[in-house]
């Protein structure tokens, strides 16, 4: 074979040879390479299903297809999503005082007031001045023997952020949580680009730690700055849950792409890009480092290479007695609602019809444990989850809504953790149990789990509450439905069965111009406060009820507005309420006699007493304590809070306080 081959060659050689010398040789063009491709990246979304540890290089793919997806307009989820809250059984307190009204007992949540029996801590409201908006503070003030305040120290917290969303004080700590917005105004919008540092889509979490053994010198002992938003925050003993969402920026050649060659321009600056410079930071007294390593990141299993997503969010816990230490668990996804026990956090998202979730374990280890999906979402009427998700016994029961051709369904569901997956093991209606939760067209305006039931409120024309029994979760069941005008938009737990509801009262309006037989329409009328017994679960019944008319209580869409005080079986609770009423001022400037009427805010706190005895419960009003407004500025009422302590009580309007005696007709001290 050899021989062969060499025969051939001289042969080839003398042909070559014998082809002419007045011929020249015709040169052999190579081929154009071939052009670049756009790379062919789906558009940016949070894919359901388990989360894994896919290693830094996958990591790396996700995280910057979701950028290249975000930047070439191919980004189905729109952007950033809204900065949301946290989803949150009686935490009764065991103190003559009472503390912030929270859904679960041992799982403590922010508030602008703190009290340890004697010195009250208020995070201030933000008021704008005309110039600027002052720095947020923490104002200390001390009780004194009858019950009056002084104000012995006032916290400027050093923030960039203006905003406090809340406190937490545990033993001689005082823990402030700050955060801003997503703001961009129109200069930023036209000179830089999407998510930029300066003056974009940007943020931080901020978490200032005060030693406050001796109030009147607080002195700051931890500053923690997250890159992010602030998608909710919790406490359990000493250690404080931070869950936070970030969204890489990257200086892009072609901020705004207009063809094929910008996207493939930045995609291919994009690769060159250090991971470094897109992982979040946390600052600890000023000293920075990365919140997590790419490695340690979670994506979806199911992500392919062609996937991806630019938001990172991270859970973070810190150690309040040693901040210097802390964990994070960080993953490429997206959650809008969140909700801890004292075992689990589980954190939730909208998509498409249904809902992804994601539990992760804060009892025996701080992981991320598995995933799940369920039809329907979790919005109220108010844009805001009503308590719809509890675990009671490693299971998670989550009441969903889903808006179909007919009206809104509502389904109460039932997960239990299996390896890494959140499986169904029951949901209502089903089969054996068809009837809806609500009435056609109803939604759902209040939820409550407690123990081993679920109460439901739907409203449209007239108020359903509904009996869940729980106590199989794998077989649950309606117990029972009262029906009754006005609804409740939140229910609180008493013992022997017994609910406190907190809504408002209805009446039917006829429409004008629709005959002899008029049709009408629900209208709400003001504050109703309700005394349910639902010891019979078969036959829920509204014991008392008091309603006022023209007003409106913020508990109605933040529990943490409700105080409450537990004796036994006696219950003191504390409400504040609002109403905008008609008021004749006098024109000092004008002709005499010149008058004008104005609609002026008038805010005051119900005080209730309520005895919980089994089979002899009672509600009645003991107090509703008015206080004046300052004529200059409004303060929102949304933020009112107040304080139980004995027969005492304290009520914080804007950024003052009031005190009074819990009887009837008691004087009103203040404004401190």
């Amino acid at each position: 074979m050899i021989k062969r081959a060499l025969s051939l060659s001289c042969a080839i050689a003398l042909l070559t040879a014998c082809g002419g010398s007045d011929t020249a040789t015709t040169p052999i063009t190579p081929p154009e390479p071939p052009a670049p491709q756009l790379p062919e990246i789906n558009g940016a979304q949070a894919i359901s299903g388990s989360l894994v540890l896919s290693g830094p290089g996958e990591f790396e793919r996700y995280l910057k297809n979701g950028i290249y997806s975000r930047s070439a307009g191919t980004d189905r989820d729109g952007g950033i999503p809204a900065a949301p809250t946290l989803e949150f059984n009686d935490a009764a307190s065991s103190s003559n005082f009472s503390q912030t009204n929270t859904a679960e007992e041992g799982v403590d949540e922010t508030d602008r007031v703190e009290y340890d029996g004697n010195i009250l801590y208020i995070a201030t409201q933000p008021v704008w001045n005309g110039v600027e908006m002052p720095a947020a503070s923490v104002r200390v003030m001390q009780r004194n023997d009858d019950f009056s305040l002084t104000e012995v120290n006032d916290i400027a917290v050093e923030s960039e952020n203006s905003n406090i969303n809340g406190m937490y004080l545990y033993e001689d700590r005082l823990s402030v949580v700050s955060s801003g917005f997503p703001f961009m105004t129109l200069m930023d919008i036209a000179s830089t680009s999407f998510f930029a540092p300066d003056g974009g889509w940007s943020n931080s979490v901020d978490l200032n730690l005060y030693d406050t053994s001796s109030p009147t010198e607080t002195n700051e002992v931890a500053a923690i700055s997250v890159d992010g938003w602030l998608v909710a925050s919790r406490r359990i003993d000493n250690h404080i849950y931070l869950v936070t969402s970030y969204n890489p920026y990257v200086e892009l050649p072609h901020p705004y792409p207009e063809d094929d060659a910008q996207r493939l321009a930045n995609y291919e600056f994009l690769q060159t890009v250090s991971m470094a410079d897109l992982m979040p930071d946390i600052r600890i007294n000023e000293l920075a480092q990365e919140l997590s390593q790419p490695e340690e990141c979670l994506i979806p299993e199911e992500a392919t290479e062609a996937d991806g997503y630019a938001n990172l969010l991270h859970v973070t816990r810190i150690n309040i007695e040693q901040p210097e230490q802390f964990e994070s668990i960080c993953m490429s996804t997206y959650a809008d609602i969140s909700y801890m026990s004292t075992n689990s956090l589980y954190l939730a998202a909208h998509v498409q019809e249904g809902m992804s979730l994601h539990k992760f374990d804060v009892a025996s280890q701080f992981a991320y444990a598995a995933s799940g999906e369920v039809d329907g979402g979790l919005w109220g009427r108010d844009g805001t989850p009503q308590l719809r998700m509890s675990e009671s016994d490693n299971f998670l029961r989550i009441v969903t809504s889903q808006w179909t051709d007919n009206g809104p369904e509502h389904k109460l569901s039932v997960l239990q953790q299996s390896d890494s997956a959140l499986q169904l093991v029951a949901q209502l209606p089903n089969d054996e149990q068809p009837e809806a939760i609500g009435k056609p067209n109803e939604d759902i305006f209040a939820v409550r789990f407690i123990q081993d039931r679920a109460y439901i409120v739907t409203f449209e024309r007239v108020d359903p509450l509904y009996v869940i029994d729980l106590a199989d979760n794998t077989a649950p069941f309606v117990a029972g439905a009262l029906e009754i005008p006005g609804f409740s938009s939140y229910l609180h737990p008493l013992e022997n069965g017994y609910l406190l509801g907190v809504g408002q009262e209805v009446e039917e309006v006829d429409l004008p111009g629709t005959g002899d037989t008029p049709q009408t329409l629900p209208v709400t009328t003001g504050v109703k406060v309700s005394l349910f017994d639902a010891s019979d679960a078969s036959n829920p019944i509204e014991l008392a009820n008091v309603s006022f008319d023209d007003t409106y209580t913020p508990v109605e869409y933040d529990y943490r507005a409700l105080s409450v005080l537990k004796t036994g079986q006696q219950y003191q609770f504390a409400l504040p309420l609002e109403s905008w009423l008609e008021t004749e001022v006098t024109d000092e400037n004008a002709e005499e006699g010149t008058t004008t009427t104005l609609w002026q805010p008038h805010n005051s706190l119900l005080m209730l007493d309520v005895n919980a005895t089994a089979g002899a419960a009672q509600m009645q009003v003991v107090n509703r304590m008015e206080v004046e407004n300052d004529p200059e500025s409004y303060a929102w009422s949304a933020d009112d809070r107040s304080v139980i302590h004995g027969d005492n009580v304290f009520f914080v309007h804007g950024n003052q306080v009031w005190h009074s005696l819990w009887q009837a007709d008691s004087e009103v001290n203040g404004p401190y």
